[in-house]
């Protein structure tokens, strides 16, 4: 009998293939090229989990499949958190030592998946991956891409303390956005695994994958589309606000607008909207931010007299 857990698998993931190849075509971008290639690659992957659940194809092309897809998943995931983390920095030598941890664990585990893959096409007995292997490099996947997370996303919280304008809350709006969605999507995934480490046996190994391949279409789906307007307007306009009401210091009058250019990104401001995913109707909110951010004076310092 066939399970319908693993055809609603299938048929989730082929509509959100479907949806993110309409959304690519209807707002070309490169970040949606690439996800729209992932996607192509990956559903094979999940209607072999549920072949392989019927008892059509051996276990064995299912690993495989689901190790080569992994190695994309990482790529593409760790590629579009660098991306980002990039152009939001403050300075270019800054947290670049998270760069680092982050590449060499992604290096590390795209080999530890190379090896078990080679091992699994060389002995054609095994159906399965080596489990401890499996799950050192699911341990350090974690840690890789934490340490990208914190690449793109501290430089927020920095930057959060020299907000001047506001085009740059709009763009906090956006991070802040982007760090809450895959706060959550990583969270839920980590449970999936965990859950399969404690049970501890293989045999809940399909079942694992008919829950991890519609959550990998989720996450495609998170950068496909551009985060809703009102909410990144109603979180610009707070940050903005807050930092209103906190402009002036105790020191002379002197407005705490007057910040060294080296603490803005180092991209300009265009270019890092655009790499948050924004489409045209968001992207002219955040132009004419960036507009009236430019030609607006910064009001001048006023002394007190008696101090003089």
């Amino acid at each position: 009998m066939v399970n319908p857990g693993f055809i609603i698998s299938s048929a989730l993931c082929s509509i959100a293939t479907l949806i993110v190849v309409i959304q690519a075509i209807c707002n070309p971008k490169k970040l949606r090229y690439l996800i729209v290639c992932y996607a192509i690659f990956t559903l094979p992957s999940a209607i072999v989990n549920n072949i392989t659940a019927e008892g059509i194809l051996r276990q064995r092309w299912n690993t495989f499949c689901y190790l080569l897809s992994t190695s994309l998943m990482l790529s593409l995931n760790y590629y579009m958190t660098l991306d980002i983390g990039f152009k939001m920095q403050v300075r270019k030598t800054w947290l670049r030592y998270l760069f680092y941890i982050s590449v060499l664990l992604l290096i590390t585990v795209i080999a530890l998946l190379i090896i078990q893959i080679a091992l699994l096409l060389s002995h054609t007995e095994r159906e399965y991956t080596i489990r401890w292997m499996f799950i050192l490099g699911v341990c350090l996947a974690i840690g890789g891409q934490f340490s990208a997370f914190l690449y793109a996303f501290l430089p927020l919280i920095r930057w959060k303390k020299h907000r001047t304008q506001e085009a740059h809350s709009r763009t906090t709006a956006y991070g802040i956005w982007f760090l809450s969605i895959q706060s959550m999507w990583y969270s839920l995934y980590g449970v999936l695994y965990f859950w399969f480490f404690a049970v501890n046996t293989w045999d809940q190994f399909q079942n694992m994958l008919a829950c991890d391949y519609p959550m990998r279409f989720v996450l495609c789906l998170m950068f496909t589309f551009s985060p809703p307007a009102w909410i990144i307007d109603c979180m610009s306009s707070q940050l903005s606000s807050h930092h209103r009401s906190n402009l002036h210091t105790t020191h002379g009058g002197t407005l705490s607008q007057n910040i060294p250019d080296i603490y803005l990104p180092t991209l300009p401001a265009e270019e890092r909207y655009v790499s948050f995913g924004e489409d045209d109707d968001g992207k002219m909110g955040s132009q004419i931010a960036m507009i009236n951010a430019t030609y607006t004076q910064k009001p001048q310092p006023s002394y007190n007299s008696s101090s003089a």
